[in-house]
C-alpha cells in the first residue's frame, strides 16, 4: 500500500501515457485508409505500405531502449510527445504527395516507439518495486480502454471533418 500511495502519480501518468499516445495510433490507422483514398485518390496499398515502416522503428528499438536508459524516460517521453504532435499537425497540412505522407509516417513511428510500452513501461519499473506485475497490469488496461473508445469519438469527426479533423483529433 505504501508503495501505491507514494507512486501513484508516475503510475497514472504512465497509464494516461500508454493510453492515448502512438501505440492507440496502431488500433486505429485503419480508419484512415478511405478519408485519405477520398481526399488523394491514392489506393489502399500506397496508403498501407507505410505501416511497413514499423519495421525501422523495430529494428531500432534496443537504440531507442538504450537511450530510454541513458537519458530516463521522462526527457524521451517530453520529447516523443512534441515530434509525434507535430507529426499529426504534418499530416493536417498534406498537400497530396504520397512522398510527403511516407516521410511524416516515418518520422511518426519512429518516435512514436518511444511513446509505447517501451518507455511507460520504465517509468512503472522505476517506481514499483514489489508490486510491478500489478502496476504494469493496470498501465495495460488503459490502452484496451482507449483503443475501444477513441474509434467511438474519432468516427464521427472523420465522416465530418474528413482524415484531417481525425488527425487533428489526434
Amino acid at each position: 500500500i505504501a508503495e501505491w500511495k507514494r507512486s501513484w502519480r508516475p503510475g497514472v501518468a504512465a497509464l494516461v501515457g500508454g493510453s492515448v499516445c502512438f501505440a492507440l495510433y496502431s488500433t486505429i490507422a485503419s480508419m484512415f485508409v478511405i478519408p485519405l483514398q477520398e481526399k488523394f485518390g491514392w489506393s489502399r496499398g500506397d496508403i498501407s505500405s507505410a505501416y511497413s515502416f514499423g519495421i525501422a522503428s523495430a529494428l531500432l528499438a534496443p537504440f531507442l531502449g538504450r537511450m530510454v536508459d541513458r537519458f530516463g524516460p521522462k526527457l524521451i517521453i517530453l520529447v516523443s510527445i512534441g515530434v509525434t504532435t507535430a507529426c499529426y499537425a504534418g499530416f493536417t497540412l498534406m498537400s497530396g504527395s504520397l512522398a510527403q505522407y511516407y516521410a511524416i509516417y516515418l518520422v511518426l513511428s519512429i518516435f512514436g516507439l518511444f511513446l509505447t510500452g517501451l518507455t511507460f513501461a520504465r517509468v512503472i519499473v522505476g517506481e514499483f518495486k514489489q508490486t510491478t506485475g500489478t502496476a504494469l497490469a493496470f498501465s495495460r488496461l488503459g490502452l484496451a480502454s482507449t483503443s475501444a473508445i477513441v474509434p467511438l469519438v474519432l468516427y464521427p469527426i472523420m465522416k465530418h471533418y474528413g482524415a484531417s479533423g481525425g488527425f487533428a483529433f489526434l
